[in-house]
């Protein structure tokens, strides 16, 4: 799972930058696997014709909280062990 987000500057170039909003959840990993955890959530719009025992990083999901992509999936059992 990576994403793209936005960051809002003050004025001041000194100033920190703060987080504003997730543009796109993207997911990257086998076919079926993803389409077994993320369901009709999961957007294949840029890569449709994917045979399920392939690998993709074009998918994308149809929403944009982070927490709902891990629940989704710690539900199919996936256990998170690092991030960056």
């Amino acid at each position: 799972v990576g994403y793209r987000g936005s960051y809002t500057l003050g004025r001041d170039s000194q100033a920190d930058a703060k987080f504003r909003r997730v543009a796109r959840i993207t997911v990257c990993g086998k076919t079926a696997l993803a389409k077994e955890v993320f369901g009709d959530t999961l957007n294949e719009s840029r890569d449709p014709d994917r045979p399920p025992e392939r690998y993709t990083s074009r998918y994308y999901l149809k929403f944009t909280f982070l927490e709902q992509a891990f629940d989704k999936l710690a539900d199919a059992g996936f256990h998170m062990v690092a991030c960056n």
